[in-house]
């Protein structure tokens, strides 16, 4: 019994680490800028309904399209 609970115990803890924030732009044009700052240079654009990973969260949120 010990040895079932320590397998679905480690199970449990190894998806929980798996686990990633994910979110969709809901704006039609998401401009992603080199830093946190309205001033820096802009690098790229995400598009409405486009999925993201989300890394951080704060005033600026640090995130990565699908297309890296």
């Amino acid at each position: 019994m010990r040895r079932l609970l320590a397998i679905l115990l480690l199970a449990l803890v190894t998806t929980a680490t798996l686990a990633e924030k994910r979110a969709v732009v809901r704006i039609s044009v998401c401009n992603m800028r080199k830093t946190g700052d309205y001033d820096a240079e802009m690098i790229s654009q995400a598009l409405l309904g486009t999925g993201v990973k989300v890394f951080s969260t704060g005033k600026f949120n640090e995130i990565e399209t699908p297309d890296g």
